[in-house]
């Protein structure tokens, strides 16, 4: 399984300094982290398509250079960066007038349905898939409200070391605890 806060800081740093125009983080990350299997599809790592955006009509929305990749049937887009990826993304929902609502949603609910009634996906569990993902990771820790509806992304970097430190502090209880286990019991928990 993926790093999921590894992957979550990658997405988070990515988008600190970008202009969001009202996008808001929490589902930026929560979206990556559902399309390209937190970071860890071929997709993703070879070609950092973190959306699974294809070549559609070839507009370049912000960060497509025109490099496609056919995978299965389908023509991916190709970027060389994850902000060019988000950039891409970010400007297909702000460009797009099937997607005029997304920017004028306020909660990651709103925005995400919104995302839906433009087209973006058919699946019906996209919102709730994307709002556990959001709830799980406590990724509306990123939705920093600014004038004009728009949002910038604030370094987490207290929350990422509490974090840290608590999932450090939890390993090593439970290497001390498999390990006395072990000594008294003789149970190998350590496969």
């Amino acid at each position: 399984m993926a790093n999921k806060l590894a992957y979550i800081n990658q997405v988070a740093t990515a988008l600190q300094g970008m202009d969001l125009h009202g996008l808001l983080p929490s589902v930026t990350i929560a979206q990556a982290a559902l399309e390209s299997a937190w970071g860890e599809s071929s997709l993703t790592k070879k070609y950092n398509n973190h959306f699974g955006m294809t070549k559609g009509s070839g507009t370049n929305y912000g960060g497509f250079n025109g490099q496609t990749v056919s995978i299965n049937g389908h023509t991916y887009r190709i970027y060389p960066s994850i902000e060019a990826s988000i950039a891409d993304r970010n400007g297909l929902l702000l460009t797009l007038n099937r997607y005029k609502d997304v920017p004028k949603a306020k909660t990651p609910r709103e925005q995400i349905t919104a995302i839906i009634n433009g087209g973006y996906t058919q699946s019906d569990t996209y919102v709730d898939t994307v709002m556990q993902i959001i709830d799980q990771n406590n990724l509306t820790r990123f939705d920093v409200a600014s004038t004009g509806g728009g949002g910038t992304v604030s370094t987490p970097t207290q929350t990422q070391k509490q974090f840290k430190m608590n999932t450090k502090t939890l390993s090593i209880i439970i290497v001390a605890v498999g390990l006395a286990l072990a000594a008294v019991g003789g149970y190998n928990l350590f496969f």
